[in-house]
C-alpha cells in the first residue's frame, strides 16, 4: 500500500470513528462510554526506508480508573481468543451479548 492510499485509509477511520460519535450523542450516550482504538498499518522495508507501522490511536475516557477497565478488557478478549479462538471471537456479536 503506497503513502497516498495509506492516507486515504486513515481519513476514511477517522471519518467512521466520527460517525461512531455521532450515534452516541443521538442517543444520549456520549457522555457515557469508553473507548480506545489503534489501527496499523504494516510497511515493509524498501531501499529508502525502514519497516514501519504507521498506527492511529486514541481514547474517549475521563479517569484513569476508566482507562484501567479498558485495558483489562482487552487483555481478557485477547486471552480469551488464545484459549478458545472459536468462543473468543470478539467479531461476533455474541461474543459480546455473553458477557
Amino acid at each position: 500500500m503506497d503513502n497516498e492510499k495509506r492516507i486515504e485509509l486513515f481519513h476514511l477511520l477517522r471519518i467512521k470513528l466520527d460517525e461512531i460519535e455521532n450515534i452516541l450523542e443521538h442517543y444520549g450516550g456520549k457522555d457515557n462510554y469508553l473507548s480506545t482504538y489503534c489501527f496499523g498499518v504494516y510497511t515493509p522495508e524498501d531501499d529508502e526506508n525502514d519497516e514501519k507501522y504507521e498506527l492511529m490511536m486514541g481514547m474517549h475516557i475521563a479517569e484513569e480508573y476508566e482507562h484501567t477497565l479498558m485495558m483489562e478488557a482487552i487483555d481478557e478478549c485477547y486471552q480469551s481468543n488464545l484459549d478458545d479462538p472459536e468462543d473468543g471471537d470478539s467479531s461476533k456479536i455474541n461474543y459480546w451479548l455473553n458477557k
